[in-house]
């Protein structure tokens, strides 16, 4: 079911123009600016979009402008979870064997989890309750489970991810928030 649902998701998102996928990631950025949670944040972790995702560029570089320490996270190969590095602009990004961004582990240092007030989280799918499916590696549930528990969460999404149900297990982690361009959702 997961991987059904999973599968058709990310081809309605792929088939999203790129005009369309820049003008929803806008109102999303927008709607982001004068949220008073991501405002009072401090250290925030955000993704690196790829393949149609809510794009990131601008919300990165606007939280690095009004002094937020901004932190991405890159896959780790041999625990097969996220390792958190704080970066401070482009120059701390390289581009990975897949073709995304990703902190550029040679030079910065890895992070704990606990020091993050903020996730801005990815995901494939979403309820109106705040739940989410995600890419099926399960990365985000155990990066949360390594958190602060006050952390904040909020899913960058657009309403064409949002759906009625999604089949939700014992490990899935129920987010604060979901941020589409056209509204807020709240658990």
């Amino acid at each position: 079911m997961k991987k059904t649902l999973r599968k058709s998701m990310i081809q309605n998102r792929m088939n999203l123009s790129k005009n369309e996928v820049n003008e929803k990631s806008d109102k999303i950025f927008l709607k982001l600016k004068e949220n008073p949670t991501v405002n009072k944040a401090t250290n925030i972790l955000l993704y690196m979009d790829f393949r149609n995702e809510v794009k990131t560029d601008k919300i990165i570089n606007y939280l690095l402008e009004n002094h937020k320490n901004v932190f991405i996270p890159k896959v780790n190969k041999a625990s097969n979870e996220l390792d958190i590095y704080e970066i401070k602009g482009n120059d701390d990004l390289i581009l990975s064997n897949y073709g995304i961004k990703e902190p550029n582990s040679d030079l910065l240092k890895v992070v704990n989890p606990k020091e993050i007030d903020l996730i801005l989280s990815p995901g494939v799918a979403f309820t109106k309750e705040c739940y989410r499916i995600g890419y099926g590696g399960g990365f985000y549930d155990k990066l949360l489970t390594k958190t602060n528990e006050n952390i904040i969460t909020i899913a960058l999404a657009f309403e064409m991810q949002i759906v009625d149900s999604l089949p939700i297990e014992s490990h899935d982690k129920q987010l604060d928030f979901v941020q589409t361009e056209e509204k807020l959702y709240k658990k």
